[in-house]
């Protein structure tokens, strides 16, 4: 009988080692993922930050106000005229310059889009906006 007791004790003793070992592993796993979960948001926040913070130095825009599409195109347009007035006003044979916007810069490619998402693509995602100048 004693023998048996015995059993029991040592079954009983390993089983209750056994779930306090899977008991420590559990929370030391748990707690490890708590902490990689905060650090990545605090890596997501410092990384929010300082874009925002780079758009704020980038641009001469002011970021408390909403940027205006057509403000960028009439500054393009105007930087337009101003290059076809000096180049008029230059030129003795009557050429003048006209400028378009193609797309934007990526990887060294240029992307073919519209004036209005090249532009909102530079202003958004910081990317640059490719000119064309040419004589007629």
């Amino acid at each position: 009988m004693e023998r048996f007791s015995k059993f029991k004790v040592l079954t009983i003793a390993f089983l209750l080692m056994f779930v306090f070992v899977i008991a420590a592993i559990y929370t030391n796993t748990k707690d490890v993922t708590e902490n990689k979960m905060k650090i990545n948001q605090q890596s997501r926040n410092e990384s929010i930050e300082s874009q925002v913070q780079n758009d704020a130095n980038y641009g001469n825009y002011d970021t408390n106000s909403d940027f205006k599409l057509n403000e960028m195109s009439s500054r393009i347009d105007d930087l337009a005229n101003k290059i076809e007035n000096f180049q008029n006003n230059t030129s003795q044979n009557g050429t003048g310059m006209n400028c378009k916007i193609e797309g934007i810069l990526t990887d060294g490619n240029i992307v073919p889009i519209s004036s209005e998402e090249a532009l909102q693509e530079a202003r958004v995602n910081n990317k640059e906006v490719v000119l064309t100048c040419f004589f007629r």
